[in-house]
């Protein structure tokens, strides 16, 4: 097990991985709620992880001698998408929206390919995995522990918080796990753990009905029925009659904790029980249904202005605005739901705004690809039990995806990031699904991927190109990462010195954080708003300066 455990890992590989581990850790779990925005904590740390996990692998490139190129038909549409990200910054300029937003798909391109690049085997495989599974029963627990009061850190974020975020987010993570726990579950035999499973999937569960996030309900049972379908297309009915009577626990705890949620109780402290949540989604005045609505209309709207390339990446928000008010002036029906919208609750409309309908395309190709070369590996594999863990996977993804037609996860780095990780973990574990212990590792030229292998023999690069390696990840570290951070957090603090305490010196003394990321406009406005009521308080007449005493958010 020790030759399995480090089979083909070297110095660079191991350090790889644990950056991407930790991605994974704090990217969802470590949040500092004194920012002036709350994503950028899951921004911060996804950054500065791919910048680490880059540089050391693009270091062990640079020192190969002899380097391996492999083409599979995932890869192939995302060199694509990320073409199409870097055009975006060169026809549209590198404005601070779409340099932003640009930033974070790019990393979770390079998270992919690192992902794939440096997965070998089933041991690095199932690490990743437990660590998914160790995250989402945090966020679980953390969002029950919340939602009873029993913790009170982001309790102005309302009832049903996490460290992730809000309750979509967190409904969104966990049900991209959900599955994939489900099937271990399933394939443990060792029954200490297999309680240890059954507990957690208890509470992910609870976590789900106490988020009340009908998108998710919807996308979980109509990947749930795909997946019932696969079971029975592929033979794999067997492993449900083994687990008889696990299931039968599993399903009586599920009832118990939605009657829980679903009737009035001391222990059901949400204004709606779930069924009326449920009941909500019918009612034709809901406004959470016709506001996204309105945003899916307004958005039709862009991609029919720019139908082949769109805005760019990171326009929608600079646009939106102007075209909604264009779109209320022909449909005064929907003024009530009028919203600054910044992302446009549904992924596939988003891109189709952002990079045209060409983007979406390729983005439709992917998804088509993925799920051929999913169901290719259904039909040949003959072991039931690796077809059950990539069911779990493709299912946990299926509802990533379905969701995406109602909200923006792949605009929130903790679920996107997971997202791409779990992509490149399913495309590594096609790859190398016959690395095993019993197995010949030269089987894997045979893999399902079609990979194509070329092969550049040279000489090792000198270390001058490795001290330049590391100089360019400690700038980008700095320009990208610490910098930006170290604004949104300053310039919180100053806005809180005005609003608490009136103190004008400590409020311009933080908001002068604009120097350490100049091209953010909230930091800005914070500073330009302290100036103006300075200004005011200089000012002879007293009537001036009472009519200034406003918040530096105002």
């Amino acid at each position: 097990m020790d030759k399995y455990k480090i089979e083909n890992i070297n110095f660079y590989q191991k350090i790889t991985l644990n950056m991407l581990k930790l991605s994974i850790l704090f990217t969802p779990l470590v949040a500092n709620k004194y920012v002036d925005r709350y994503l950028i904590n899951q921004e911060t740390w996804l950054k500065l992880f791919i910048v680490l996990g880059g540089g050391i692998y693009l270091i062990s490139f640079l020192r190969e001698e002899n380097i391996t190129f492999k083409r599979n038909k995932i890869s192939l549409p995302l060199v694509l998408l990320f073409l199409i990200v870097i055009f975006s910054f060169i026809k549209n300029g590198f404005s601070m929206s779409i340099l932003h937003d640009g930033i974070i798909f790019l990393a979770y391109f390079i998270l992919y390919f690192l992902i794939l690049k440096n997965i070998k085997n089933q041991y690095q495989f199932k690490s990743f995995i437990q660590l998914f599974f160790l995250t989402s029963f945090i966020i679980a627990l953390y969002t029950i522990l919340h939602y009873y009061d029993f913790i009170s850190y982001l309790q102005e974020y309302g009832k049903v918080a996490s460290l992730i975020g809000q309750k979509n987010w967190i409904s969104n993570y966990i049900a991209l796990i959900f599955p994939l726990m489900f099937s271990f579950y399933l394939l443990e035999k060792v029954k200490k753990k297999k309680m240890i499973h059954f507990i957690s999937l208890s509470f992910l569960y609870t976590a789900l009905i106490i988020c009340q996030s009908r998108g998710i309900w919807i996308s979980l049972s109509l990947s749930l029925l795909f997946g019932v379908f696969l079971i029975f297309k592929f033979n794999s009915f067997h492993l449900f009659k083994e687990n008889k009577k696990w299931l039968i626990l599993l399903l009586i705890s599920f009832i118990i904790i939605t009657l829980i949620y679903s009737i009035d109780n001391p222990l059901n402290i949400s204004p709606l029980t779930v069924t009326q949540r449920v009941l909500s989604t019918f009612e034709e005045k809901d406004p959470s249904i016709n506001t996204r609505i309105l945003m899916w209309r307004v958005t039709g709207q862009m991609i029919k202005d720019k139908p082949l390339l769109g805005g760019g990446i990171g326009s929608f928000k600079i646009n939106y605005l102007d075209y909604q008010a264009g779109f209320l002036k022909e449909h005064p029906e929907y003024n009530q739901y009028w919203t600054n919208a910044k992302e446009a609750h549904n992924e596939y409309l988003q891109i189709g705004a952002e990079i045209g309908l060409f983007g979406l395309g390729i983005i439709l190709l992917l998804i088509l690809k993925l799920y051929s070369l999913f169901i290719n590996f259904l039909k040949k594999e003959t072991d039931s039990k690796r077809k059950l863990i990539f069911w779990g996977l493709l299912i946990g993804m299926t509802s990533f995806l379905i969701h995406n037609l109602f909200t923006f996860p792949l605009h929130v780095p903790a679920l996107g990031s997971a997202f791409f990780v779990i992509l490149g973990l399913s495309a590594a574990y096609i790859r190398n699904y016959d690395l095993s212990e019993e197995r010949d590792q030269e089987k894997d030229k045979n893999d399902l991927m079609n990979g194509e292998k070329k092969r550049v023999n040279r000489s090792r690069l000198p270390l001058l190109y490795t001290i330049l390696v590391l100089l360019i990840v400690l700038v980008l570290i700095n320009d990208i990462v610490v910098r930006p951070y170290l604004a949104e957090v300053y310039a919180y603090q100053g806005e809180k010195y005005f609003e608490d305490d009136n103190n004008i010196e400590s409020a311009l003394k933080y908001t002068s954080a604009h120097k350490l990321d100049p091209f953010n406009g909230r930091t800005l406005f914070n500073l330009g708003v302290n100036y103006y009521i300075c200004l005011l308080y200089t000012s002879p007449s007293p009537r001036d300066r009472t009519r200034s005493r406003m918040p530096s958010s105002a």
